[in-house]
């Protein structure tokens, strides 16, 4: 009978240990990516693997040690991959500044909204943040204020209106957002150290026009 039982028990050691093995395998999760890929050393796991199957028939003290060593790695990269994940995708990133689609979300709404009064509380509201953490993010991604930034792009839109149509100096101000003409005149002449109708004549005499550059471009 006892020898029947071993006999029994070894004959079930090779479905024991591929058993195992499968399991083992089947958790293993190779990253897709480099960044994620050192959490977890595929030569590691199989060492252990291995090791694990040679020591069932004879040690399984051993054998159950080496699969809880797997499973402290599993677990580590399931943690680590998580971190991997949040940090890859945060709202905002304390380093650099506001994410990609917020990014994209803020430029849009300015350049649509050129011609309204834009205050950090109002695009801070389009993006879901604070005022006080917009204008900090905000800083991060552009090493400006959002005001600053603002006044800039009116400017450039400004700039693009000027050579793309006849439209005067005061039709120009008020599309772009600026009080009145004198108004857009000191911003223009503090930013780019000349008068727009100067800057205007200038681009006009040298040929250039925004559609010139689009034609180009095709």
């Amino acid at each position: 009978m006892e020898r029947n039982t071993i006999a029994m028990s070894q004959t079930r050691l090779p479905a024991r240990r591929a058993a195992l093995r499968s399991t083992l395998l089947g958790r293993i999760v190779v990253p897709a990516d480099r960044h994620a890929a050192r959490f977890v050393a595929p030569g590691t796991v199989l060492k252990l693997l291995e090791d694990a199957e040679r020591a069932i028939e004879s040690d399984p003290g051993a054998a159950r040690a080496h699969v809880s060593r797997v499973r402290v790695l599993l677990n580590g990269h399931v943690v680590d991959v998580a971190r991997e994940h949040q940090a890859s995708s945060p709202a905002v990133s304390s380093t650099r500044g506001l994410v990609a689609w917020r990014r994209r979300r803020i430029e849009a709404y300015i350049d649509e909204h050129i011609h309204q009064p834009l205050s950090a509380p109002r695009l801070a509201g389009v993006i879901d943040l604070s005022p006080s953490h917009f204008s900090r993010v905000f800083k991060q991604t552009y090493g400006v204020v959002p005001s600053t930034y603002v006044l800039r792009r009116r400017v450039e839109l400004a700039q693009r209106a000027m050579l793309a149509s006849d439209a005067s100096l005061s039709q120009i101000a008020l599309a772009h957002g600026f009080a009145d003409q004198p108004h857009f005149c000191r911003v223009f002449r503090r930013l780019t150290g000349v008068t727009p109708r100067h800057w205007r004549r200038v681009h006009q005499t040298a040929g250039y026009s925004i559609r010139d550059d689009h034609a180009g471009e095709r």
